[in-house]
């Protein structure tokens, strides 16, 4: 089977899991907010503009979402499976009045490479997601979804059942490379804002597209610091990539062993077990810190009393 991507690592990482004899991906279009998709044109050319820092696939992503042709390179794709999902709508933005109105979007590790490859366009500034206008934002999805859905008008499009949405949000919490428990997020990702972002724009994308099949993460997803990538609220456990390809699999009718809504709520299950092993972990380490430090100020009162008999 051959399938499209459109949205973020989430999508990109789950197919490491995914039988490779069973499934290619024939377009892999990242890094790509759907809010940029329906602004004015930018070429990378224009005044030699240099962001030869960039990695090749975030240049050539940099390429297509400054191009506006997301959309026409999916729909000139092979493959009649999309799977897509939302968190890119959460990167920064590089915003110039003169390039676009919503902004370029960028992996925010790069910033200081965009803040010189577009320093000619004079003065610039960085904008979050969060401050994106809501009904500029619902006409681009329904924009989107006018493209993307296959109909009479549109035949280079997907059937709508072939459309299908991971619901991905950012994790809460992290596990902890060193110490195997768990750890808030720092408050720089602003976790709580960006999800409650993500839900509303879910609902507007189930509004247009409503025969797409949704797949929702379970309870407890966490990130981890161990992940391949590095560490972001976006790189989750392992366990939860393979849950994701299960369900992918499930639904497209390769695996007939379970049901979508039985395997989520059997990884939630597993999910709220892992939790708890780490919670336990985390009291136990504190429990073994409070008595290391019994027994050193037992010491210190020893050593006191000795030092006061000697005196």
């Amino acid at each position: 089977m051959q399938i499209d991507i459109l949205g973020s690592c989430v999508c990109r990482d789950l197919f490491r899991y995914m039988p490779e004899e069973l499934y290619s991906v024939e377009r892999c279009i990242g890094n790509i907010p759907i809010s940029t998709l329906y602004e004015k044109r930018v070429s990378l050319e224009k005044r030699g503009i240099d962001l030869s820092g960039l990695s090749k696939y975030n240049y050539r992503m940099l390429k297509i979402q400054m191009g506006r042709s997301a959309v026409s390179l999916l729909k000139k794709s092979e493959a009649n499976v999309l799977i897509l999902d939302l968190a890119d709508e959460c990167m920064k933005r590089f915003v110039n009045e003169e390039i676009s109105k919503c902004g370029i979007a960028f992996q925010e590790e790069e910033q200081s490479i965009m803040e010189d490859g577009f320093s000619e366009y004079g003065e610039s500034i960085i904008m979050d997601a969060l401050e994106l206008n809501w009904e500029e934002l619902e006409e681009k999805y329904r924009r989107f979804a006018l493209d993307l859905v296959k109909t009479e008008e549109n035949p280079n499009g997907y059937y709508a059942e072939n459309i299908v949405v991971l619901e991905t949000y950012y994790a809460e919490k992290k596990v902890g490379n060193s110490d195997g428990i768990l750890h808030p997020q720092p408050a720089e990702y602003k976790i709580r804002e960006k999800n409650e972002f993500l839900r509303k724009l879910y609902q507007i994308l189930y509004r247009y597209i409503p025969e797409c099949h949704v797949v929702k993460l379970p309870i407890f997803t966490h990130s981890v610091e161990t992940h391949l990538r590095g560490e972001h609220p976006l790189y989750y456990t392992e366990d939860t990539y393979i849950y994701l390809a299960k369900v992918l699999r499930t639904l497209f009718k390769e695996l007939k062993v379970n049901t979508v809504e039985n395997l989520y709520l059997e990884q939630g299950f597993k999910n709220k077990l892992f939790t708890r092993v780490l919670n336990s972990s985390s009291i136990n380490s504190i429990v073994g810190m409070k008595k290391e430090i019994a027994a050193l100020q037992k010491q210190v009162k020893e050593l006191s009393q000795k030092l006061e008999e000697i005196s």
